[in-house]
């Protein structure tokens, strides 16, 4: 747990947008522990952790593992752990801007909300029939990229020399959105085959990726421990379509916080 919220306030922007929200709303009549109390505990932590005494830490991170049933299960999926965490500022912060700052429309809703504004990102799926060569789009909005590690199952020689001496992120990356053949019924001829490519039409300001190390058969599951190299910098270069929404700017506001242990 620790961990996924340290990585979680290495966001800087992502911190200091919930802080700014969480001290608006104070100026309000809502009582913050009773309806945000997962972003409070999370701005608490990000802008407390350094200066707060070992009681108010514990008391914060004690709030984050109830509301989001951490387990202390070394079994446990993190990404299960960061979704539910995420999920509910989300739904906090939608709550807050709705009810309480009056904003009806979804889409400004959205530019405010900090785990919208800094997460979300939307991937178009194209699949074209192989029979009657129809193309239809699904598009797909999310907060995290999931990838397999389990293509290093796959023993060719394209990937084998991208594999060497280590797997990166990057070619995860690449071969989870790269073009791949489905088995799906088309609605205008019943083919049963196409393919599928996906590529990003709306960008995040921070892309988190999700390794899946996690193989199953019938009967198990299996923790793969294979080493991945993380590279300085990720590209999306052939993965965006030609002209893909840019993540929102920042506002001035939320460069001008300054980080501090406010919430009493």
């Amino acid at each position: 747990m620790n961990a996924m919220l340290q990585g979680l306030f290495a966001m800087d922007i992502f911190s200091k947008d919930l802080f700014k929200l969480c001290k608006n709303a104070q100026n309000s009549e809502l009582d913050l522990n009773e309806a945000i109390p997962m972003s409070l505990a999370l701005s608490s932590l990000a802008s407390g952790r350094d200066k707060a005494s070992d009681y108010e830490k514990e008391e914060w991170l004690q709030t984050v593992k109830e509301l989001s049933h951490f387990t202390d299960n070394a079994q446990q999926d993190a990404n299960e752990f960061l979704v539910r965490v995420l999920n509910q500022v989300h739904d906090e912060c939608d709550y807050l801007l709705r009810e309480q700052l009056g904003i009806d429309d979804i889409a400004e809703r959205r530019t405010k909300n900090p785990v919208m504004a800094n997460f979300a990102f939307t991937v178009q799926s194209t699949i074209v029939c192989d029979m009657c060569h129809h193309v239809s789009h699904v598009d797909e909005e999310s907060i995290i990229l999931p990838v397999t590690i389990n293509v290093l199952d796959l023993a060719n020689e394209r990937l084998s020399n991208k594999f060497l001496p280590l797997p990166s992120v990057q070619t995860l990356l690449d071969e989870y959105l790269k073009t791949e053949r489905i088995e799906r019924t088309c609605e205008f001829c019943n083919s049963k085959s196409g393919q599928k490519t996906q590529k990003f039409i709306r960008l995040p300001r921070c892309l988190i990726i999700f390794i899946k190390r996690y193989s199953y058969d019938a009967s198990r599951s299996v923790k793969r421990d294979d080493k991945i190299d993380i590279p300085v910098y990720l590209t999306l270069n052939g993965h965006c379509n030609d002209s893909p929404a840019p993540f929102l700017a920042i506002p001035s506001s939320t460069k001008l916080v300054a980080l501090r242990l406010s919430y009493k």
